[in-house]
């Protein structure tokens, strides 16, 4: 009686674990990855497919495998079908690219350091399956919006007031580090002319330079124009309106505003037009 006892219990004992194993894998199919399916090499189905950074900022195009295996993994530009990277090896003589991967990480991280507009477009990470695996992203670079403001027709003897707004165009993005003024497409020194001041302050999601010139003479008619590290220029054209000297007089503006010779001359007005 009790070997009869003890056996249907093994029985049901048996029976029991065979349901709650059947159970564990019917969790496993509706819970697990959907794109890997029986340990077959794939990508990880919570990557990003769309990608906004802005301009001069770094680019980070993640490519996780599932299952890789002996598989290899490259980086291409669709737009020219540039090969970029071959596992961690990169192709491109483009020193602004890179490829991270950790060892033990599933992670191929393709890297596009100080972005420029023209780095827009789709990029696929490919495994080495046959048929090739791909997985796409789209990277959109964006420049910080800039805009440009001042009275356009100035009595001789007022202030000139000019003002540079750059307005962060992504969330966490970074604003200039420098905001650079011009006249006549002519970088403008601040410390040669007191005359001329510049002041930088911070508004809520961005910042605002502006431009004063005191006591406004008709040769300082010009084209103003101002730029940050990460933005493109924006231009205005002023008029002082006195005598009868107007924006004809072209040489005029370097009587009384010393400039530098060349916008290459950039970096030794860094000081003046750091922000603050």
């Amino acid at each position: 009686m009790d070997n009869l006892c003890f056996n249907c219990f093994f029985k049901y004992y048996h029976i029991c674990m065979i349901l709650f194993n059947l159970l564990i894998i019917h969790a496993y199919h509706v819970f697990a990855d959907p794109s890997v399916k029986n340990d077959e090499p794939g990508f990880h189905s919570l990557l990003k497919s769309d990608i906004t950074v802005a301009a001069t900022e770094p680019a980070y195009l993640h490519c996780k495998v599932e299952n890789q295996g002996l598989y290899q993994t490259a980086w291409i530009r669709l737009a020219d079908r540039q090969v970029l990277s071959v596992d961690n090896v990169l192709v491109t003589n483009d020193n602004r690219f890179q490829v991270s991967h950790r060892k033990r990480s599933n992670d191929w991280c393709l890297i596009i350091k100080h972005t420029v507009e023209k780095d827009s477009g789709t990029y696929e990470c490919i495994l080495s399956t046959d048929p090739p695996k791909r997985f796409s992203v789209r990277l959109n670079i964006v420049e910080n919006e800039i805009t440009i403001s001042g009275s356009k027709e100035v009595d001789e003897g007022d202030t000139i007031i000019i003002k540079c707004r750059v307005s962060n165009v992504v969330h966490n993005g970074h604003l200039p580090s420098a905001v650079w003024w011009y006249a006549n497409n002519t970088i403008i020194s601040f410390i040669q002319n007191d005359r001329f001041q510049k002041s930088t302050q911070s508004v809520e999601n961005g910042l605002v330079s502006e431009l004063r010139i005191a006591d406004a003479r008709p040769w300082d008619s010009a084209i103003y124009s101002c730029e940050g590290n990460n933005t493109p220029r924006r231009f205005i054209e002023i008029n002082v309106k006195g005598n009868d000297n107007t924006y004809s007089n072209q040489n005029g503006i370097s009587k009384t505003q010393p400039l530098s010779s060349s916008a290459n001359q950039k970096q030794n007005f860094s000081a003046e037009n750091t922000v603050i």
